[in-house]
C-alpha cells in the first residue's frame, strides 16, 4: 500500500501525464486531484458536471456529485442527483443510501428512513443505511429503531466501524457524556491506528482533545493536544489542532498554527473553498475588534455553512463571534438555525452549546423567561450528563442568577 505522500506524488504525476488518457479518465483525475490535492471544491464539481453530460447513463458520476453537494450543504442538489443515480441503477444499496442521507439532512425523517429500508432490503451488507437509520432514530427519540441498529452493529463490527462508532461517540458528546463519547473515540484510535493511518489516528485523537475542551475540560483537552504537537502533527491534521486551540479561546496559538497549515498548502492566502480557515479567520477577526471584517467573511461562507464536511462550524463560529461583538439578535438567529438543523451528523455535538447560546443571549436581551426555558432544554438534553462537567456547572449557575432578578 501506497504511503499517503507517494499517493499524492503518483496523482500529481497522473495530473500531469492527464492528457495522454482517455477522456473519462481524465476527468477523474482531475476530480480527484481537485479535491485531494487543491481543495477547490468548485472544480470537482465541475469535473463530475462534464462526466455526467457526457455519459448520462452512467449513475456513479451521480452518486459522486451528490456527495460533493452534501459535503457544502446543497442537499437539494445532493438530492435530485442521488434520486437519478437510484433511477439508473435502482439495485444499488449505495444509491439508495445517497437517497436516504439527502432527506436526512433536510430533515425529512420518514424519507430518509423509508430510502434506508429500502437500501436494507437490497443487501444487508452495508452500514450506510444503518448510518442514516441511526440518525432518523436519535433525532426521533425512537428506541426501538436505535436499538435494531445497535443489534446490527453488535453483529456486524467490521462492517460497523468506523462509522457507526463515530455516529454513538457524537451522541454520547450530544448528551454531555464526555467519558462514554472518549471510549468510543479510543475504539476508532484503535481502528485507525490499525487500518486508518497515522493521519487518521492523529485526527481522531485531536478530537478527543477538542470535546474535553467543549465540554470546560480545558487543561485535559490542551494536554492531550500538546501530547499529540509532541508525535508531531500531520500537515493534514493541523487544521484539527487549529478547532482545538479555538474551542479553548487560545487564539493566539491558534493564528500562528493557521499560518502553518496555509504554508504547508503552498497558499499565500485562503483557497475560496478552503470554509474552515475561513471560518476560523472570521473568528479572530472578531476576537481582534475587526467587526465589518469578520462578518464580510462569515457572509461568504453562509451558503455552505450547513455542509455535512464542516460540522456546524462555520455557523457555530458566526455565532460565536456576533455574541463576542455584542449583536445579541444576530448570535441568537444563528445559533437557532443550529437547532433548526439537528440532522447534521457531523456536529450534533455542539447541539447543546447552541442552546445555552441562545439562553444567554436572550437573557442579555432581557427575556428572563425566554431564557430560562432555553436553560431548561439544555438540562433536559444533559439530563444524563457527567455531573461535574464544567460546562453544566456553569449553566446551573447562570441559570439560578436568572432566578434571583
Amino acid at each position: 500500500m501506497l504511503s499517503e505522500a507517494d499517493s499524492r506524488k503518483a496523482l500529481e504525476r497522473a495530473f500531469e501525464l492527464r492528457e495522454r488518457v482517455t477522456l473519462p479518465e481524465r476527468l477523474e483525475i482531475e476530480a480527484m486531484y481537485y479535491r485531494l490535492v487543491t481543495l477547490e471544491k468548485a472544480k470537482v464539481v465541475q469535473a463530475f458536471e462534464e462526466l455526467k453530460q457526457t455519459y448520462p447513463r452512467r449513475a456513479t458520476y451521480r452518486r459522486a456529485l451528490a456527495t460533493e453537494h452534501t459535503a457544502v450543504g446543497r442537499y437539494e442538489a445532493a438530492l435530485r442527483e442521488s434520486l437519478e443515480a437510484h433511477r439508473l441503477e435502482p439495485d444499488s444499496v449505495m444509491n439508495l443510501a445517497a437517497v436516504g442521507r439527502a432527506h436526512l439532512y433536510l430533515n425529512r425523517l420518514p424519507e430518509a428512513q423509508s430510502a434506508a429500508e429500502r437500501a436494507i432490503v437490497l443487501a444487508d451488507v452495508s452500514p450506510w443505511p444503518r448510518y442514516v437509520l441511526f440518525h432518523c432514530a436519535l433525532v426521533r427519540g425512537d428506541a426501538e429503531l436505535l436499538a435494531a441498529q445497535r443489534a446490527w452493529a453488535t453483529a456486524h463490527p467490521g462492517l460497523a466501524m468506523p462509522d457507526l462508532v463515530l455516529v454513538e461517540a457524537e451522541e454520547a458528546m450530544s448528551a454531555g457524556r464526555l467519558q462514554e463519547a472518549l471510549g468510543y473515540l479510543d475504539q476508532f484510535d484503535t481502528w485507525a491506528t490499525a487500518r486508518g493511518g497515522p493521519v487518521v489516528a492523529s485526527m481522531g485523537r485531536l478530537r478527543m482533545a477538542r470535546w474535553e475542551v467543549l465540554a470546560g475540560r480545558k487543561a485535559e483537552g490542551l494536554r492531550r493536544l500538546d501530547g499529540e504537537s509532541r508525535r508531531g502533527i500531520h500537515p493534514a491534521a493541523r487544521i484539527d489542532a487549529v478547532k482545538v486551540l479555538m474551542s479553548a479561546g487560545e487564539f493566539d496559538r491558534a493564528a500562528r498554527l493557521l499560518d502553518e497549515v496555509e504554508s504547508a498548502r503552498g497558499l499565500r492566502r485562503p483557497e475560496p473553498e478552503d470554509t474552515f480557515i475561513k471560518a476560523f479567520r472570521a473568528s479572530l477577526d472578531a476576537v481582534a475588534g475587526r467587526a465589518g471584517q469578520a462578518l464580510g467573511r462569515f457572509a461568504e461562507l453562509e451558503p455552505f455553512e450547513l455542509g455535512y464536511a464542516y460540522g456546524y462550524i462555520p455557523l457555530f463560529e458566526r455565532a460565536l463571534a456576533h455574541e463576542r461583538l455584542g449583536n445579541w439578535a444576530l448570535a441568537r438567529a444563528a445559533f437557532e438555525k443550529l437547532l433548526a438543523n439537528p440532522t447534521i451528523s457531523s456536529g450534533r455535538k455542539l447541539l447543546p452549546l447552541a442552546e445555552l447560546g441562545v439562553a444567554r443571549t436572550l437573557a442579555r436581551e432581557g427575556d428572563v423567561a425566554g431564557s430560562r426555558r432555553f436553560y431548561e432544554k439544555f438540562f433536559e438534553r444533559w439530563k444524563n450528563a457527567e455531573p461535574g462537567l464544567p460546562v453544566l456547572l456553569q449553566a446551573r449557575r447562570e441559570y439560578h442568577r436568572l432566578g434571583a432578578r
